[in-house]
């Protein structure tokens, strides 16, 4: 099974470019501050890691939405950042109340109870195989309010697809970056924190891949890209609706894309240049 983990901290100044990790190749994506809880443009995976990165308190940045839980998977949360002197590591949410070094700093579960949001993954714990790793994505910095109708439907079925292609088709290192694209003007918050995003978008960069594809997937390598709605009422521009989708998934359809596409709407809605991925996923020398 494909093993990819998280692996990205965000830069204390934006927009600037932001060198996410050196590997086979180094991966690039641009961060841009959105306002308060702040977003970064995407998230970035690979395999081999399960530590999911924030930025310190000291950083005037990113506070990232929400957080997740299933009964077999603890919430947990980066509340050893939240403060000057954290050490780092994470920590479970406790029953007493929260730091408030905490609540200021990024989203909790409070803010979640009695909304209309589900807890959406940006990177899936799907693909991971261990316990662990797949715990290790359950934490406050690695999901977005997402609407169920999403989370449930097409963009379940997007994480799905990534998973099976690149376990049947990539050889080596996988590289997948998710993220969100807010709203033009004033979007939906919850409970006055936690800002909505209105669409979720996701690639991949496979360098090293079997080149016997289907005809089918001949324009999915080295490099695929999607955009998801997560608003039923959002013009069709990006991403058009399905009229004879199921009515409960209606609205929150997923487009395939090349990546050059999806960059385009990037630079278009965070107004500076974003390449997600060095020199457009060029193998290594």
């Amino acid at each position: 099974m494909l093993e990819i983990s998280p692996r990205v901290c965000t830069s204390s100044t934006g927009p600037g470019l932001l060198k996410v990790w050196k590997g086979p190749q180094s991966v690039s994506g641009t961060t841009t501050r959105i306002a308060l809880p702040h977003y970064t443009v995407g998230l970035a995976a690979r395999r081999g890691s399960r530590v999911i990165c924030t930025q310190s308190p000291q950083e005037k940045g990113p506070k990232p939405a929400g957080s997740t839980s299933l009964s077999s998977f603890p919430p947990l949360s980066y509340t050893q950042l939240a403060y000057p002197g954290a050490d780092g590591n994470m920590a479970p949410f406790l029953p007493q109340p929260v730091d408030l070094n905490v609540v200021e700093s990024q989203a909790v579960e409070l803010d979640y109870i009695n909304s209309t949001f589900s807890r959406g993954h940006l990177n899936p714990s799907l693909h991971h195989q261990t316990h662990a790793c797949r715990s290790a994505t359950f934490t406050l910095t690695n999901v977005v309010p997402q609407r169920i109708g999403s989370n449930d439907g097409p963009w379940e079925i997007l994480e799905q697809t990534v998973n099976m292609t690149l376990s049947a088709y990539c050889l080596g290192e996988a590289y997948v970056v998710t993220g969100i694209i807010p709203y033009r003007g004033k979007g939906p918050w919850i409970k006055n924190r936690v800002a909505v995003p209105e669409y979720m978008w996701s690639a991949y960069c496979c360098p090293s891949y079997n080149h016997s594809l289907p005809e089918e997937l001949r324009d999915s390598f080295p490099t695929f890209a999607a955009v998801g709605r997560n608003d039923q009422n959002s013009t069709e521009e990006i991403v058009p609706i399905d009229k004879t989708a199921k009515k409960q998934f209606r609205g929150y359809d997923v487009r395939q894309m090349p990546l050059k596409t999806l960059e385009m709407y990037l630079k278009d809605r965070f107004n500076t240049v974003i390449s997600v991925f060095y020199e457009q996923c060029a193998e290594s020398n």
